[in-house]
Formats: structure tokens, sequence, C-alpha cells
């Protein structure tokens, strides 16, 4: 139970981290650009502080198991870092809801990659090797 608790705190930790990032960069890091471009500087600020750490924490998780492959289990380093991704991709649609809600090109893959990543985690338990496999490798 305490495991369970630990993990579920994990999603909200990080995403406490994303939307943190959000309001800094807006109000002060870019306060001197205009709204539109302070939105967007946001939004990449977030995606690259996932794209940094996903790859340092997916790169640590795929070398540090000796078990890999699809049929390997999760270990729990691993679902953590799959919670890094779960918070970056809510907090990534929640930008695009509040500020884009007609991209539907730009929602369309952040509702598929939080499907795989979710599934990944909580439906079969299996696979991450494989999912930060391409997560490093599409973040680098």
């Amino acid at each position: 139970m305490g495991t369970l608790v630990k993990e579920g705190c994990s999603v909200f930790v990080f995403l406490f981290m994303f939307l943190s990032i959000y309001p800094i960069c807006y109000f002060i890091l870019f306060r001197d650009r205009r709204p539109a471009i302070r939105i967007k500087y946001s939004s990449c600020m977030i995606s690259s502080v996932h794209a940094i750490s996903v790859s340092i924490l997916g790169a640590i998780a795929i070398f540090s198991d000796i078990n890999l492959g699809f049929a390997a289990n999760n270990t729990a380093f691993q679902k953590i870092t799959l919670y890094c991704s779960i918070a970056y991709f809510i907090a990534n649609l929640l930008h695009y809801v509040v500020f884009f809600p007609k991209a539907a090109r730009f929602v369309a893959p952040q509702l598929a990659s939080l499907f795989v990543v979710f599934t990944c985690r909580h439906v079969v338990s299996h696979g991450t090797f494989y999912v930060f496999f391409l997560l490093v490798f599409s973040a680098g």
C-alpha cells in the first residue's frame, strides 16, 4: 500500500513541477515579450524540461535494468519515470485546451502518447524498455 501511495504521489509531484514552470516562464522569464509569444515560449520550456528529464531518467532506466523486452516487468524506477511523462502529457494537453482549443492536430498526438504511456504503466505493466527507448531517441 505504501508503494502505491508513493507512486500515486509521483504523478502529482511531476504535474506540479510542469504546471509551475509555466507561470514562472510566462510571468518572470519572458515578461518582456508579447503575450502570444510568452504562451509559446512557456510551452516550449515545459517541453524542453520534459525532453531533458525523460532523456536522463529514461537512459538510467534502460541501462539499470537487465531484463529487456516487452515481457519484462516494469521496475519501480521505470514506473516513476513513466509518471514524469504522464504528467507532462497532461500539462501539455491542458495548455492546448486552454489556449488552443481547436488545435486537434496537436492534441491528437498528445492523447496518443498519453495513452501509450498510461497503458504501459497501468494496464499491462510491461514493455517500458521500448517506450523509454522511443522517448529517449525522440527527445534527443
